[in-house]
């Protein structure tokens, strides 16, 4: 079975240590397999701001956009988003990471 902490911690209105909870739910019964950090891989990802987008040279799908993620200078990015528009917004990542799509980020 899956249990969120942080439901925990609004069943019993009260705020619960990772190390305490797994003692206490071994105490009970319940021991605990491995507690996972939700959306571990999320951390780099940043909001950036499309400047501008053009089509990519070799591929129909792709589009070319150069984006500002609040770093200072513009970055080249791919972006296989149908969407992506100028002055709209799209998740970025350092350099030779993807981002995870909906799907994935949810599991």
């Amino acid at each position: 079975m899956n249990v969120s902490r942080r439901w925990l911690e609004a069943f019993l209105r009260r705020p619960l240590d990772t190390r305490d909870l797994v003692a206490r739910l071994a105490m009970l019964g319940a021991p605990v397999d491995a507690v996972e950090p939700l959306h571990a891989g999320l951390g780099e990802i940043r909001v950036a701001l499309v400047e501008s987008v053009a089509p990519h040279p070799n591929a129909d799908r792709l589009r070319l956009c150069r984006v500002n993620d609040g770093s200072g200078t513009p970055k080249h990015v791919v972006c296989g988003a149908p969407t992506s528009r100028r002055a709209g917004s799209i998740r970025s990542r350092p350099s030779g990471r993807a981002c995870p799509t909906a799907r994935a980020a949810h599991r």
